[in-house]
């Protein structure tokens, strides 16, 4: 609703101006019920209508008890925070993400993602990646009824060939006999 302007009470003031704290909270629930007309009437409201409502309840609860909460969560929107290496890689570890796209999202060259990466996790993006892959499969695969194809896909592995053989390479047993003898 703000798309070309930040507004104004994102930045804190000393200056309290003309408005006060509202200590009932009946001003919100006058709004709500005010909002109860357009949804016996919804043909009349407009987008413009809707983002003008939107803004007219911000601003109300920027005048209730809690408006220094309000105002910081309002004005964390507002302000261009980067992800940590460690948000991206938690986030997205069972994503088809590549190196590259990863980097991007943490607002980093390839180059620089990948020393940080190796700064911050003592081993390779693609390395730290398929080992926490697999010990996620060998989880599921002791502890869920998912098939090994399911759990294949939902581990971020694109190929169950690939799969197998990468668990087998780690762990020294397939993944359907390490199911049987967990089973066991």
């Amino acid at each position: 609703i703000y798309k070309k302007e930040i507004p104004t009470f994102t930045s804190p003031s000393d200056n309290p101006g003309y408005a006060q704290k509202i200590v009932s909270r009946s001003i919100i629930s006058h709004f709500i019920d005010g909002l109860a007309f357009y949804f016996d009437n919804p043909d009349l409201m407009t987008p413009a209508l809707l983002v003008l409502k939107v803004k007219e309840l911000i601003l109300l609860l920027l005048q209730t008890n809690n408006a220094k909460s309000m105002s910081t969560l309002i004005s964390q929107l507002f302000t261009p925070r980067q992800a940590t290496i460690s948000e991206v890689i938690n986030t997205h570890l069972f994503s088809n993400f590549s190196v590259l796209e990863l980097a991007t999202l943490a607002g980093q060259s390839v180059s620089t993602f990948k020393r940080e990466f190796q700064t911050y996790f003592n081993d390779t993006p693609a390395n730290y990646i398929k080992e926490q892959r697999l010990n996620k499969a060998m989880q599921l695969l002791s502890n869920s009824t998912l098939s090994i194809s399911e759990i294949c896909y939902q581990t971020g592995f694109n190929d169950l060939s690939h799969f197998t053989r990468s668990f087998k390479t780690k762990y020294s047993i397939t993944p359907s006999d390490f199911r049987q003898k967990e089973k066991k």
